[in-house]
Parts: C-alpha cells; structure tokens; sequence
C-alpha cells in the first residue's frame, strides 16, 4: 500500500474528531482509541525546518545520485552536533541575515 500525504490527513482526522473511520472498523477503532486515551496519546507535527537533524539530512540526499541511497552504522558526522543538543535538550534558532 502506498502511503499518500491524503491518507495521513485522514489518519489524523480520525484520530483527532473520530470521524471518517469505515463502519466495518468502527468496534475496532473505538478500542484503539480507548487504549489511545489510557496511555495519553498526542500527534503533532514539525515543519521539516522545526528538527534540524531531518533537515540536514535532507540537504544531504538532495546531493546523491537519482535512484541511489546512503547507509550509515551509526549516526553521521555531519548531525552529531544536532543530536548532542537534542539530547540536552537545547532550543535551535535559525538567524536568516538576508
């Protein structure tokens, strides 16, 4: 099944005013939402701009070849500093000087 931006929008919907769900879900979909509730289940979404790890290693790809891909065993150089922040939970700023 491919994934689409509109099926998201739907998932998040659901989630968020319970509505759209398909009948033949609907007791399903209901537990879920219980358990959901129980363990205090939030969704939100950042801006790719909003995690500079996400964002750096999409300035990354956009430099490989069409049709290829990167592997790393551990975490690359280039966003360790991003994750030493995160994990110290410090704010990023971004200054544009235009």
């Amino acid at each position: 099944m491919i994934w689409t931006l509109d099926i998201f929008g739907l998932i998040v919907k659901a989630f968020s005013k319970q509505e759209g769900v398909p009948w033949r879900m609907n007791t399903g979909w209901h537990n879920c939402m219980h358990f959901c509730r129980q363990i205090r289940c939030i969704f939100t979404h950042v801006l790719i701009e909003g995690n500079m790890v996400v964002d750096t290693l999409a300035r990354n790809g956009q430099g490989l070849a069409p049709c290829s891909s990167q592997w790393w065993e551990y975490p690359p150089s280039f966003i360790s500093t991003f994750l030493v922040r995160y994990s110290l939970g410090l704010p990023f700023t971004r200054v544009s000087m235009d």
